[in-house]
């Protein structure tokens, strides 16, 4: 009936990568397997988990505008929104 805290344990999975890699793979700027052949992303650990979490990743939709328009008050949101459109990674 509640949530508690997992024990502390080695992960199954870890991705590591610059945070630009992660940020052109969640904007879709790039093809994700691209960025792990270029090794600009690394899994490391089981591989069908690690597989899972890489088509997950890739084909993980969410629309930020969206989001933040529904949750912040119309004055706010605007500019929040203006401001996310102006630090976007360029189309490669």
């Amino acid at each position: 009936g509640r949530l508690e805290p997992a024990p502390r344990r080695e992960p199954n999975v870890t991705l590591r990568g610059k945070l630009a890699a992660f940020r052109v793979l969640a904007l879709r700027r790039e093809d994700p397997d691209a960025l792990f052949f270029d090794r600009r992303l690394a899994i490391e650990g089981e591989t069908e988990t690690g597989l899972l979490v890489k088509n997950f990743l890739d084909a993980f939709e969410f629309d930020v505008e969206a989001h933040v328009t529904d949750v912040l008050p119309a004055p706010l949101a605007r500019p929040v929104v203006d401001g996310m459109r102006k630090v976007r990674c360029p189309p490669t």
